[in-house]
């Protein structure tokens, strides 16, 4: 016996230091299971899978995740039926369907199937109970569900088995416990959240500034500056700028500066600079009368600062002409739109 005991430590020793599992051991097989030696052995592989699973509990798979519930309950119906003394191929055939979850969850995949086989050729009963694991399998209930579930089909395919090799009354009880789980995972289900939608971030709005520039002289009469100074042809511009500007909804500010030129016809600094500002805010308010909000709107006049061009003729008339640009309305538009 001390022979034994030493020889099945030995052997489970091996097992567990390979952390990859490449030496887990089969059962011994079922004509062969008559001396203690053998049955040790046999305790030592349903030791292995036991150790396996702890070990993909630690790793993060939850006990209550589908696959992790089935795979215990088929080494648990397989560890049933060997200490039962049952000779079928049905402990190592479920231990087998054990080992193909087992594995794929250690090389962190996903099972081939999800597929519950009849094994060792069990009786297929209760397709009823069938059909309703088939519909939660199918919906989104599942995760609520899947311990239960996962072992509701294992024990009927337990079930099925008992009936095959004993009849009714052997599978009965099996029926029963495939009975029950199915009915728990039936409520799990009816009562299960959906898992809310993942949080889908919106699109950040795009951010644009256009910079338009209107020269006064196409604006304004003259040395004009209020609304009734506005020209034809400049009401007809501005109509258009607002036209090409973005819906005012979407419009974030808007900046207006009027400008000047250096030409000081009255003889007072000062001139250039009321005449620019007063220029400004009456751009700005036809904007506020054509749809874009006032408190998006500002307004400043900066006089004959920032020129465009530099001009020195003699002439009068031709200097005029040169410093034409510097005579001109700036007005920044800051919008937002999604993309």
């Amino acid at each position: 016996m001390r022979h034994v005991l030493q020889s099945c430590c030995a052997t489970l020793a091996l097992v567990l230091a390979s952390s990859a599992w490449a030496q887990v051991p089969e059962l011994t097989a079922p004509q062969r299971r008559i001396t203690d030696e053998a049955l040790y052995h046999d305790n030592t592989v349903y030791q292995v899978y036991e150790e396996r699973l702890k070990d993909l509990n630690a790793r993060g798979h939850r006990v209550s995740d589908y696959d992790m519930a089935k795979a215990q309950c088929w080494v648990d119906v397989s560890f049933h039926e060997y200490s039962r003394n049952d000779r079928s191929p049905f402990p190592a055939e479920a231990l087998g369907q054990a080992e193909a979850i087992i594995e794929a969850l250690e090389n962190n995949t996903t099972p081939a199937s999800r597929d519950t086989p009849l094994i060792n050729d069990a009786t297929r009963l209760r397709p009823d109970l069938w059909q309703r694991i088939a519909e939660i399998k199918a919906g989104p209930q599942l995760e609520c569900a899947a311990e239960a579930l996962a072992c509701g089909e294992v024990e009927l395919v337990h079930a099925g088995n008992e009936y095959k090799q004993f009849g009714w009354r052997h599978a009965n009880p099996y029926v029963g416990m495939a009975e029950d789980a199915i009915d728990e995972a039936s409520a799990q289900a009816a009562h299960c959240q959906p898992p809310p939608p993942p949080l889908v971030p919106a699109p950040a709005a795009k951010v644009t500034t256009e910079r338009l520039v209107v020269r006064t002289d196409a604006l304004f009469l003259f040395g004009r500056s209020d609304y009734a100074g506005l020209t034809e042809g400049g009401r007809a511009t501005l109509d258009n700028l607002i036209g090409a500007m973005p819906k005012p909804d979407a419009v974030i500010s808007v900046s207006v500066v009027g400008y000047t030129d250096r030409i000081d016809v009255h003889h007072d600094p000062s001139d250039n600079q009321r005449l620019s500002e007063a220029r400004a805010q009456t751009v700005a308010t036809y904007l506020t009368q054509h749809g874009i909000d006032k408190a998006h709107i500002t307004s400043e006049g900066r006089g004959a600062a920032n020129a465009l061009v530099s001009c020195s003729q003699a002439d009068k008339k031709a200097l005029y002409a040169c410093l034409a640009p510097n005579r001109r309305v700036e007005i920044v538009v800051t919008s937002s739109t999604m993309p």
